[in-house]
């Protein structure tokens, strides 16, 4: 995105200074459903999530096994260009 972290909304999310942001886009993943167990050991599902250039990647679920909880709020700045 090429742009500085100066400001910071009501909620805490910084937000950058460019002034080509058409948007932000809040994605909340809650939980998860895995459809199979993976051998016998216990999972630790985690989450990478992506939009052009920005990536986020979330905290492991420990022991989260097939029904991971992540309750994490990702914020994605959307470009006018």
């Amino acid at each position: 995105m090429g742009c500085a972290t100066v400001k910071t909304d009501k909620e805490g999310v910084q937000l950058p200074s460019c002034q080509n942001i058409a948007g932000v886009l809040k994605i909340t993943i809650t939980n998860g459903v895995l459809f199979h167990q993976a051998g016998v050991f216990t999972m630790d599902p985690y989450l990478n999530i992506s939009l052009l250039n920005q990536v986020f990647t979330s905290k492991v679920s420990k022991k989260g096994g097939v029904q991971p909880n992540f309750n994490e709020t990702f914020t994605f700045f959307i470009n006018s260009s």
